[in-house]
């Protein structure tokens, strides 16, 4: 689908707002002069982003897994459609 193509842009534009950011604390440009201890963490700052996406990302996932709802209804419609396409006694190669 093209739906995707909508947040293209806003994607795209987040990086290079962030990346932009990053090189101007990275290089010290337009007279931006970080204390010692930041000015050692600005090089890894990428890589502390990425970690903290992933533990977000897994923190959310694990999240949406533990409260996703049952689906009870559609477990039934399931099972008998799994008996109609396998047979009363066949053998039933989807199931």
């Amino acid at each position: 689908s093209i739906c995707w193509m909508k947040q293209l842009p806003k994607f795209v534009l987040t990086a290079a707002v962030c990346v932009a950011a990053w090189l101007v604390l990275l290089l010290e440009v337009g007279g931006v002069v970080l204390p010692g201890p930041l000015r050692q963490i600005v090089p890894y700052a990428p890589l502390l982003a990425v970690c903290c996406f992933g533990c977000y990302s897994l923190a959310y996932l694990g999240y949406r897994v533990m409260t996703f709802n049952d689906c009870d209804d559609a477990a039934a419609e399931l099972a008998k459609v799994g008996a109609l396409l396998c047979g009363v006694g066949g053998g039933c190669v989807f199931m």
